[in-house]
């Protein structure tokens, strides 16, 4: 494939996990309620943090970016194993998925699917993923050359 058609097919997919990860984190009509005998004391279901809109679907929108950079490098380092069987190579593999795993889970959809609530997601807890991406950029800009 043509290195700028990757490049467009490799931005095309970001944006569109992106915008993805905003509209999941929008419609939370398929969360499940809380178990029964949840602790009292936590706020009531109707209770929604001012930050939690602001910033909860561009956390969603950025950890799922890196997951998807996450996987692109997998997938680039794993063909660069096999064309060097070099121990450098998997040591970038291991730290690309161990990058991989903590996108996945730092995602705020994940406690939904396991019926907790998202209270307070605030521009601190977005900034280790800013960092993430950029470095996991950094990494795809390096496996490109």
């Amino acid at each position: 494939m043509n290195r700028k058609i990757g490049l467009v097919v490799i931005i095309t997919a970001l944006l569109t996990v992106g915008a993805v990860g905003i509209v999941l984190s929008r419609d939370q009509t398929w969360v499940p309620r809380p178990p029964p005998g949840y602790d009292p004391t936590l706020p009531p279901e109707d209770f929604v943090p001012q930050d939690r809109d602001r910033y909860l679907g561009v956390k969603t929108a950025i950890t799922m970016i890196n997951m998807t950079l996450s996987a692109i490098l997998i997938g680039i380092y794993v063909k660069v194993y096999r064309e060097t069987k070099s121990e450098f190579t998997i040591g970038l593999l291991i730290m690309t998925f161990s990058l991989f795993l903590y996108a996945t889970l730092s995602n705020p959809l994940l406690p939904y699917l396991f019926g907790y609530r998202v209270l307070g997601v605030g521009i601190f807890s977005i900034l280790p993923d800013i960092f993430t991406s950029i470095a996991l950029s950094i990494l795809l800009y390096l496996g490109l050359k």
